[in-house]
């Protein structure tokens, strides 16, 4: 899974947990399409940045304890041909071809 595709998941595990889903471990990582101990790793990663995550058994729930809030911020821009031929890769052949790169990949949290 790429960087991207991971910090999408993350983000979905994030309005999972405000939205207030209610589920087991096993139902979370179910409707994220992933793994369980994928999950609790990703659950670690929001507590590297900042937050404050509990299961709560009373409430069958993923709960912050704290304001935590989670945004991915992104731009792109076009990748001009002779920027794309420096590039190795680059599409030569079909110059009307117009590829898009990530230009800006930002976490933000509060």
């Amino acid at each position: 899974m790429s960087t991207i595709e991971k910090a999408f998941k993350i983000e979905k595990l994030h309005k999972l947990i405000k939205s207030g889903f209610i589920g087991t471990s096993d139902e979370y990582a179910k409707n994220l399409n992933i793994s369980r101990s994928c999950l609790f790793n990703y659950i670690e990663e929001l507590k590297y940045i900042g937050a404050d995550v509990v299961y709560s058994r009373e409430l069958n729930k993923y709960i912050y304890l704290n304001n935590f809030n989670f945004e991915i911020k992104y731009e792109f821009s076009l990748t001009e041909i002779e920027e794309m031929k420096k590039i190795k890769g680059g599409m030569k052949k079909n110059p009307s071809v117009q590829i898009f790169r990530l230009k800006d990949f930002i976490f933000a949290t509060e």
